[in-house]
């Protein structure tokens, strides 16, 4: 199996991503900037087949919704870190507030077992595996953030 862990910039918003006019939508130089900026910094293995991500995303101010900053990294990521983002088939994604060093860290993998199964590959140091619902918590001080129990060390 191949996993790949990235640090990649902070995307800029949705809203500043795409250009609409003349009946026509294409993407904003800053758009392309960005692209650019991530197909430098991720050197990586192309994944193929089906893909899982865990995504967290640390915000540089406390403003931004979660989706629109995937939608705008897992775009930017076709043709670098996989062919297609259709070929993602579970997201897990995290977002925290760091405006000393706003960043976007990204583990990826080739999704072997579709669904459930697959969440115990993508777990890193400090992850633990929510027995009740089998979700990955990225904290082993925090409760489960789905069921709110808590983790196996605190029990």
């Amino acid at each position: 199996m191949i996993e790949v862990l990235l640090t990649l910039p902070v995307p800029p918003s949705a809203n500043k991503y795409w250009l609409y006019g003349g009946g026509r939508v294409r993407t904003s130089p800053e758009a392309k900037a960005y692209k650019d900026a991530v197909r430098l910094l991720a050197k990586c293995e192309m994944l193929h087949g089906r893909v899982a991500v865990n995504v967290s995303v640390f915000r540089p101010a406390k403003r931004g919704d979660l989706d629109n900053y995937l939608k705008v990294m897992l775009d930017a990521l076709e043709g670098v870190l996989y062919e297609n983002d259709k070929q993602i088939t579970e997201i897990h994604a995290f977002r925290y507030d760091d405006a000393d060093n706003p960043r976007v860290e990204l583990l990826a993998y080739e999704d072997l077992e579709e669904g459930r199964a697959g969440r115990e590959l993508a777990k890193a140091d400090g992850d633990w595996i929510c027995p009740k619902e089998g979700f990955t918590n990225q904290s082993t001080d925090k409760n489960c953030f789905a069921c709110g129990a808590a983790p196996p060390d605190k029990v």
